[in-house]
């Protein structure tokens, strides 16, 4: 899982740019984008940016912010860094991102029957089980994405839009994807 060694890192701006999430080598890290208005969009990819290779888009995280809602994510291990993008612009103003790292101490282990309020990154040490879950706002983006333990990105299998059945792969994260409250409970 994710090492205790990470740094916390807290970056802000107005305008896109990409940020260096710092971590031992082959380790995920979890991320949290946040806008600090209501009619401002960014967006989070995946970048890599070392001495040998440049590329900035690769895996889309956050497609979209919304509010000053918390969008957490499981940035891959090959990932050095995020890039942000802000959309519809650059005409100023005050509204900003804040992007930071989650602690792993920080991340809930999924248990049996479990709810939150907004977007959430919860860690799962368990084997392929079945989950209920629900949405209760019908607005916005609603979803899961799953990672292995190392942070990479798995396939798994989910029935329904607001309220259904998941079937998580194994241990690893488990990314809710919600702008409003959400319950999952075991099978």
């Amino acid at each position: 899982m994710v090492q205790q060694n990470t740094p916390e890192i807290k970056e802000w701006g107005w305008r896109g740019r990409l940020v260096h999430i710092p971590r031992p080598a082959g380790t995920p890290a979890i991320v949290e984008l946040r806008s600090g208005g209501f009619n401002t969009h960014f967006s989070a990819k995946g970048a890599i940016e070392t001495e040998h290779i440049s590329s900035p888009d690769a895996e889309i995280y956050v497609t979209t912010t919304w509010g000053a809602k918390p969008y957490p994510f499981v940035l891959a291990p090959q990932y050095t860094h995020v890039n942000i993008e802000r959309h519809g612009g650059d005409s100023g103003g005050f509204a900003r991102w804040h992007l930071r790292t989650i602690p792993p101490e920080d991340i809930r282990v999924l248990d049996s029957d479990m709810s939150g309020v907004t977007g959430e990154v919860l860690r799962w040490p368990g084997g392929r089980r079945e989950f209920s879950f629900s949405f209760e706002k019908e607005k916005g983006a609603t979803g899961f994405a799953c990672a292995d333990a190392k942070g990479n990105p798995v396939d798994f299998h989910r029935e329904g839009q607001l309220r259904g059945r998941m079937e998580i792969p194994g241990p690893g994260f488990i990314t809710v994807i919600s702008a409003g409250p959400w319950r999952l409970k075991r099978l």
